[in-house]
């Protein structure tokens, strides 16, 4: 053991004295906060950085151990810690647990990218891949360009993509019809003043057709329990359970209305006199719902039941048809397929935007991804509020660079001889 040049025992020793370091740190200072290496501060840490990798660089000859932080095996090490470490962080629900605790009450297991032992190695594979680039990149090779493009590439991410995490300014804003705004929320509530507005023109949603089921009266649950039927209403016909389900008519967009039962009384229609019925009328203003004129008969007893059912909506109550004492036919409410916002942006330079916003499909502004994050769960289609999210990146651009560098890399690397390659 120790002796030179380091084996693989020596280099994983290392790293379990770096992950301990880093768990005797969480244990006395606690987490770590990024919002100290905001900017300049992630500018100056960036300089010292690299300078401290220039000195370790053109020092190697004489200190070993930089030395052997450029070599491979060091290499190896270091990403497997940090792989393993990353694994266990997908393995676990991240929820900042550790932020605002007292640094004994825990490790940080709920907040890996907070806590010092899952930092430090991250430090570690940084200054392997900052040591081994400037070791192939000086002298200048051009057989050695594909493996400087991938290390500097990953390098460039690995670094850029921690210190700016600092920089990041994410907000949530709630837009309504015809009124900009220009105020947005950050996580912690606090109110903050945008460089740009955005109105709300036009809120739309696709919805999957309604499905209808069969539930029981007494639990609610859709029969049968382990696995239940449905129906589609864009289906004309179905079975669940022993019924035959016949759709008489559809409405898409409707509203009930109350009317004097006049045919024979049924579970789903009481006694004239009692209470009116209600059947369903077309309606295209907001609160419409869709409903269904159903016939279901059962196909052992041949029992007949005809009536509307609607799955509701903010404005009018959901409506069933009882097929027995013990079940009843139901409309779910509908799951929406994507839904959008045509907007208005405006910038303080006077510059307007006119364009849509959809789930997975940003508007880019001034440097801001804007994306659709929610609406008015309780309306529905019907919403007249759109709750956007706005993310703005400084670093985000190099993070880019550094991805096409190990793209480019890869590339290369098909065209290069392994002849060519020094291990």
């Amino acid at each position: 053991m120790w002796q030179k040049p380091f084996g693989f025992a020596e280099c994983t020793i290392i790293g379990v004295g770096i992950v301990a370091t880093g768990v005797l740190l969480q244990i006395t200072i606690g987490a770590i906060d990024w919002n100290l290496m905001a900017f300049p501060a992630n500018v100056i840490l960036l300089c010292l950085f690299m300078a401290a990798l220039v000195a370790m660089h053109l020092t190697r000859r004489r200190v070993y151990m930089f030395r052997c932080l450029s070599e491979a095996r060091m290499a190896v090490v270091a990403l497997s810690f940090v792989a393993t470490l990353t694994f266990i962080m997908g393995m676990i629900r991240q929820d900042g647990a550790s932020m605002g605790m007292a640094p004994h009450f825990t490790l940080g297991f709920k907040d890996m990218l907070h806590a010092w032992w899952m930092v430090l190695p991250y430090v570690w594979l940084a200054v392997c891949l900052g040591l081994t680039a400037m070791r192939r990149t000086f002298p200048f090779h051009l057989r050695d360009v594909p493996f400087m493009l991938n290390h500097w590439g990953l390098f460039i991410v690995l670094v850029c993509a921690t210190l700016g995490s600092a920089d990041i300014q994410k907000y949530n804003m709630q837009a309504y019809p015809h009124k900009p705004e220009w105020r947005a929320v950050d996580d912690e509530g606090m109110m903050h003043e945008l460089p740009l507005a955005i109105e709300l023109q036009q809120f739309s949603m696709e919805e999957y057709p309604a499905r209808m089921m069969v539930i029981d009266n007494n639990s609610g649950k859709a029969q049968p329990e382990n696995k239940p039927q449905t129906m589609t209403t864009d289906e004309k016909t179905g079975r669940m359970l022993d019924w035959q389900i016949k759709i008489d008519k559809y409405q898409e967009y409707s509203a009930p209305v109350e009317t004097a039962s006049t045919s024979s009384p049924s579970p789903s229609q009481p006694r004239p006199g009692q209470t009116p019925s209600v059947r369903y009328v077309g309606r295209g203003s907001s609160g419409a719902t869709e409903s269904a004129l159903v016939t279901a008969v059962n196909s052992r007893t041949h029992q007949r039941r005809q009536g509307w059912i609607s799955c509701g909506s903010y404005l009018f109550p959901f409506h069933v048809l009882a097929l027995d004492k013990y079940t009843s036919l139901v409309m779910a409410e509908r799951e929406p397929k994507k839904f959008s916002s045509a907007v208005k942006v405006y910038t303080k330079e006077g510059d307007v935007y006119v364009d849509s916003i959809m789930v997975n499909k940003p508007l880019n502004v001034m440097g801001w991804k804007i994306y659709q994050l929610d609406y008015d769960k309780e309306k529905g289609r019907w919403s007249e509020l759109s709750v956007f999210q706005l993310v703005r990146d400084p670093w985000l651009p190099a993070v880019y660079v550094g991805l096409f560098m190990m793209l480019a890399g890869a590339v290369f690397m098909f065209g290069t001889s392994p002849d060519h390659q020094r291990s």
